[in-house]
């Protein structure tokens, strides 16, 4: 029982952190290309991203509140990164 509480801290965890990297890389890429048609390409994986990271909390924490708190928390520790660190730059560069 104990091992199976673990796994699924675990995997919480881990699935927190690679949320959260993949919402800094997409912000930096949102709001790099915010006068350009992929914004839209950006912004709509944003939201896949966003519904895949609820879909792996549901499996693994049965409470609703703890859920968006944990997508709260993630999205606060986020901004405070980009914050503290600021944006990556993108740019489109075509193959020569």
């Amino acid at each position: 029982m104990e091992k199976k509480n673990l796994g699924a801290v675990l995997t919480v965890v881990i699935e927190s952190f690679c949320y959260m990297v993949t919402q800094y890389l997409l912000a930096s890429a949102i709001i790099s290309f915010r006068r350009s048609v992929l914004f839209v390409v950006f912004f709509a994986v944003n939201v896949f991203v966003i519904s895949k990271y609820l879909e792996t909390l549901e499996k693994y924490v049965s409470r609703r509140p703890v859920q968006y708190g944990l997508l709260a928390l993630c999205l606060a520790v986020t901004a405070l990164f980009a914050w503290l660190f600021g944006f990556l730059a993108m740019a489109r560069v075509p193959f020569s």
